[in-house]
């Protein structure tokens, strides 16, 4: 007859999980650190980057990172059908206001590009002719500050063909944008039935595109470029790199190092719950070698085993959700809920409960649970019984010494590290790699600050005039726009320590040179009608404003050698000589239009006072495209699709005979004397400005282009400092759950590892061993571990925590290195007093508790 013993099976798990409560306690509360450990970190790196993302769309005011301007429809069925790209939508600006831009977008642009930068959306985006959708910036402008749904707003626009429209249309929603009003013209939306009905035969189309969050700028550039035949030799895409790989790679250097680190916190996590089931079940072997002598199987011991560890893993797993779930909905949301993403919104993409991370978390703890488990299980079984009786006997006997030492103790703790070398190499590693981690997060945190963002691209005072030539022809041409008792009064304050102009001067050219042949299509579009041109002679050529700036040989020396390594064909030389120019451009012309666009290299232009007097013949040296990757810092002053921008020696400002111009005052000042400079500098640029503001002006809103703007870095910095403080919090909080972790370890290795080593204990006092004698050893084995993990981290850990600023510094342009050598001191100190005051107390209770006297 067949046997039932599954009940046996149960009632034997059931006592052998009572007889070791304390070791379930301590196993239990691994498994639900570990699961607490993981929900928490990834969740909260998930939410920082989720955030970084968010205020990158909001700043951008589109998800798009990729544009072609005018696509025809084979071309935009073919890009929506590429597997690197999520979606792509289509823009259409027919008109402008003086309020906004008229835009009308298909369905994909406005759900997947445009909505998901905005906030307090109110209604819905416009179907019927007579409905429009506006921001709130726009309405302030329109005068309309607490606008309701379904309220008539007159609006006068003129469309792409120059004609004006005017008419009443109802507000079917409005919303909140965050782009920089400086950086142009609200978005107002209308709806497709309103643009057919005007049957404009010249719109401006735009494609806007997101690609797979893995792919970069320059790599979807080229693929598009490939898959896509262009419509003709002008089109072109504009590339940008995707906003989730831009912010994985602001968080933490990109994809590769983010799944490095995410694998060693898995690792770690893994050897935290492996080292604990390995050494607590060592001593167990002994008493299932004498079940097998009753007659137990191996199948039936393993069933005993994995009941026990089935238990384990579940209460673990409940208790790390509970505390998991707590943190995540009180303690989280205590620090963060106040802050905001600069000025963006609330930070409540790095609070949000994320369900499916803990239903990982809790797979990925049961799952190691097992797994951990599975090893000393199935040694179990193929264990004889006299081999599982004698295990803990072999275990315990140690190498014999070729020599005598001179410190027994001391001889005596090495020994017991290599004794147990697996359990030795496991805690070291684990401890090495927690802190190589939390070091490299600091590191990485540090160097991607947004403080050095602002303090790397900013001075801490910056003044620029708002004038550019697209204006110029407005004012007397004998104006100076930044006048130089001004700058001497505000350089000549106490605290300032340097001071940097950009300078250059702003003239004419005819609009027919050669040079221009790329760009004269948008040039005459964007020219502004001369005064008295009815009086000019036909046969006058057309002049069109330009700005020079003058750059030092310092920068030219660099150019050069960027010139060389992008094969650019400029031609430097011709510049620093004084008789060529280089024509700024930001993403102007397509590929092959930049190659034909080599073929001007060489060609006269002449440039005109503002006046229209010819001044000197010049010698083009090719573009220059702003935005190439790499290139060596540039301040500008206003720049854009139809302005000609040109870049000059001081030698070149000669030849042009131009009225210099300051565009860009600069100045560092002392940190104690900040404030104090700021409230003088901010006075006379107030000063300077209201002989222009005018009656008509709207607030904040100055019209006259003479006027200068200040840009402080401290504004800056204090704009910043909520989502700043955030940023740091959560990654500083990242850093310490890691060290933490490492700490558990070992502390859960030297209580699990005593427990196991009560008999040898008692041995060594048997035969002669002093009670102090056993606690100076046990200080030494501590002291070994943390000596050990302390010479690796600072040289394996320098090699990685130097790899890390390698990669961080080739993909985020202003992060700075800095090793970390107080959070390094401070760990380190903290290794060696947790690596002594561990085995201390544990074998305090030990003692306290008469477990070694008891033995087994």
């Amino acid at each position: 007859m067949k046997n039932n013993n599954q009940k046996i099976l149960r009632l034997l798990a059931k006592r052998e999980y009572q007889e070791n409560k304390r070791r379930n306690r301590i196993l239990i509360g691994t498994v639900a650190f570990a699961v607490w450990m993981i929900f928490c970190v990834f969740s909260l790196a998930i939410g920082k980057i989720q955030a970084d993302h968010l205020l990158m769309v909001r700043n951008g005011g589109t998800k798009a990172s990729t544009t072609l301007e005018d696509p025809s429809e084979e071309q935009y069925r073919k890009i929506q059908e590429l597997a690197y790209i999520r979606s792509a939508g289509m823009e259409t600006d027919f008109a402008a206001t003086d309020a906004f831009l008229c835009t009308v977008l298909d369905k994909t642009a406005w759900e997947n590009m445009q909505k998901p930068a905005y906030t307090d959306i109110h209604g819905e985006y416009p179907t019927k002719e007579n409905e429009i959708m506006l921001p709130m910036r726009a309405l302030k402008l329109l005068g309309v500050s607490k606008p309701k749904l379904g309220m008539v707003i007159s609006v006068t626009m003129t469309d792409s063909e120059g004609e004006e429209h005017s008419g009443d249309f109802r507000l079917s929603g409005y919303y909140t944008e965050y782009v920089d009003p400086s950086m142009g013209k609200a978005y107002g939306y209308f709806s497709k039935t309103y643009l057919d009905q005007l049957d404009l035969s010249k719109v401006s189309r735009t494609l806007l595109i997101e690609q797979s969050g893995s792919v970069d700028g320059q790599t979807v550039e080229d693929r598009l470029y490939q898959d896509i035949p262009m419509r003709d030799d002008s089109q072109q895409f504009f590339g940008g790199t995707g906003l989730d790989l831009e912010a994985v790679t602001e968080v933490v250097g990109g994809y590769d190092i983010a799944v490095v680190m995410a694998v060693v916190i898995l690792v770690a996590a893994w050897l935290l719950i492996y080292n604990v089931l390995h050494i607590s079940y060592g001593k167990d072997i002994r008493r299932f070698g004498l079940l097998k002598t009753l007659g137990t199987t191996g199948r039936q011991i393993r069933s005993i085993a994995y009941r026990q560890i089935f238990k384990i893993a579940v209460l673990g797993c409940l208790w790390g959700s509970v505390a998991g779930i707590a943190f995540t909905l009180t303690g989280i949301p205590a620090l963060l809920s106040r802050m905001y993403l600069h000025g963006l919104g609330r930070a409540s993409a790095m609070i949000a409960f994320r369900p499916w991370m803990l239903a990982a978390s809790v797979c990925f703890g049961m799952l190691v649970t097992f797994l951990g488990a599975a090893g000393v299980i199935r040694k179990i079984g193929k264990l004889s019984p006299v081999e599982s009786i004698q295990y803990m006997e072999k275990v315990s006997v140690g190498r014999k010494s070729k020599r005598q030492s001179k410190d027994p103790l001391k001889a005596m703790a090495w020994r017991n590290l290599f004794r147990f070398r697996k359990r030795c190499v496991l805690t070291i590693v684990s401890l090495t790699l927690g802190i190589c981690v939390a070091l490299s997060a600091v590191v990485i945190t540090k160097g991607t600050d947004m403080t050095n963002q602002i303090e790397a691209e900013n001075h801490d005072f910056k003044i620029m005039t708002n004038i550019s030539s697209g204006t110029i022809s407005q004012y007397p041409t004998e104006e100076t726009y930044f006048p130089e008792n001004l700058i001497e009064k505000m350089t000549g304050l106490d605290g300032v320590e340097t001071v940097a102009k950009v300078t250059g001067g702003y003239g004419k050219l005819q609009l027919d040179e050669k040079i221009l042949d790329l760009r004269r299509e948008t040039l005459e579009g964007n020219q502004i009608p001369e005064e008295n041109a009815e009086n000019r002679e036909e046969t006058a050529p057309k002049l069109y404003e330009f700005v020079a700036e003058q750059v030092s040989d310092t920068y030219l020396e660099e150019l050069k050698v960027f010139n060389e390594e992008k094969d650019l064909g400029l031609d430097i030389d011709s510049v620093e000589a004084g008789t060529g120019a280089i024509m700024l451009h930001y993403n102007l012309f397509s590929r092959i239009e930049a190659q034909k666009g080599r073929e001007d290299v060489g060609e006269t232009f002449s440039t005109y006072t503002v006046q229209g007097e010819k001044t000197a013949d010049m010698k083009f040296c090719g573009y220059l495209n702003f935005k190439e990757k790499g290139l060596p810092a540039l301040d500008t002053t206003w720049n854009g699709p139809g302005i000609v921008y040109f870049l000059v020696s001081e030698k070149g400002m000669e030849r042009m005979q131009l009225p210099v111009q300051t565009f860009v005052l600069e100045m560092d000042v002392n940190r104690s004397m900040e404030p104090m400079i700021r409230e003088s500098v901010e006075k006379s640029v107030d000063s300077y400005n209201m002989q222009f503001v005018t009656g008509s002006s709207h607030g904040d809103y100055i019209s006259d282009a003479r006027t200068l703007m200040l840009v402080s870095k401290s504004e800056l910095l204090s704009a910043a400092r909520s989502y700043i403080a955030a940023s740091r919090i959560i990654m500083y909080g990242l850093c310490l759950v890691l060290l933490f972790m490492g700490s558990m370890n070992y502390f859960h290795v030297i209580v699990t590892g005593y427990t196991v080593r009560q008999k040898e204990f008692s041995m060594m006092q048997s035969i002669g061993m002093t009670t102090p004698q056993l606690k100076n050893m046990t200080r030494m084995e501590g002291i070994f571990y943390g000596l050990i993990v302390g010479v690796l981290v600072l040289t394996v850990g320098s090699g990685v925590l130097g790899a890390v600023a390698v990669v961080m510094k080739s993909r985020v342009g202003y992060f700075r290195f800095v090793y970390p050598w107080r959070e390094l001191i401070g760990v380190l100190l903290i290794l060696g007093g947790l690596c002594v005051a561990i085995p201390e107390g544990v074998f305090r209770r030990m003692w306290k508790n008469r477990e070694i006297e008891r033995g087994f």
